[in-house]
């Protein structure tokens, strides 16, 4: 018997949470850490130093052209009904979100009445890390020597260099007050990245949190 069901989509950090003894749960399709035991000490965990958490299961297409009215400026980032906008080059860059959310983008493609427009799914080819805390530019320039203080890599602004020999893009997208940065890297290299943020501070500094405690920290921040 075939089942109707799609099957779950993993991290490829998966296996990593489960031997934290992660509490998982579906998030738009996809298999993700929702806790480590306690919410609450994780969002203190932010709040007081760094925390990590993967999320990874969002889609993220690339989008091409020579023309992309209402993006953001080069080098910034805009948020929009669920879905994240980061313009990597005057012609290139990624829209971020739910399935639902990017779903205009997929529409605009589609219609051959806009020329010029190619979008790329690079969903399965990427994994992403949320890196949130007043520590957070500490862990991030133990992996880079790009300059992330406030009047080079304010708030909304994204970048692409090497973390830790690895290429990545990074945005910051603050929750509220609290610092936060996204760093996207190839799927193949998710758990370098993931095992080199978490040991990048003296130990028990960085902390691995749940997509609860992110929303904790944003519920708080509204």
């Amino acid at each position: 018997m075939i089942s109707g069901h799609s099957p779950a989509r993993l991290s490829p950090l998966h296996h990593a949470h489960i031997s934290l003894d992660a509490q998982i749960g579906d998030i738009d399709g996809w298999q993700m850490p929702v806790s480590y035991g306690d919410p609450d000490r994780e969002e203190l965990a932010i709040r007081d130093a760094v925390g990590i958490c993967d999320i990874t299961g969002r889609t993220v297409l690339r989008v091409k052209s020579s023309r992309l009215e209402g993006a953001p400026a080069v080098g910034n980032v805009a948020l929009s009904d669920g879905a994240t906008m980061a313009r990597l080059t005057d012609e290139q860059m990624l829209v971020i979100g739910t399935a639902e959310a990017v779903g205009d983008w997929r529409a605009i493609s589609a219609d051959d009445a806009i020329s010029g427009l190619h979008l790329i799914d690079v969903t399965s080819g990427i994994a992403s890390l949320k890196i949130a805390g007043p520590k957070s530019r500490d862990v991030l320039a133990a992996m880079t020597d790009i300059d992330l203080r406030d009047r080079t890599t304010p708030n909304l602004t994204c970048i692409q260099a090497g973390f830790a020999g690895v290429h990545g893009t990074l945005l910051r997208i603050d929750i509220g007050s609290t610092l936060a940065y996204e760093l996207l890297v190839s799927r193949e290299f998710a758990e370098y990245a993931w095992h080199t943020a978490l040991e990048s501070l003296p130990q028990g500094d960085v902390t691995p949190v749940g997509t609860e405690a992110l929303e904790i920290i944003r519920h708080s921040s509204i």
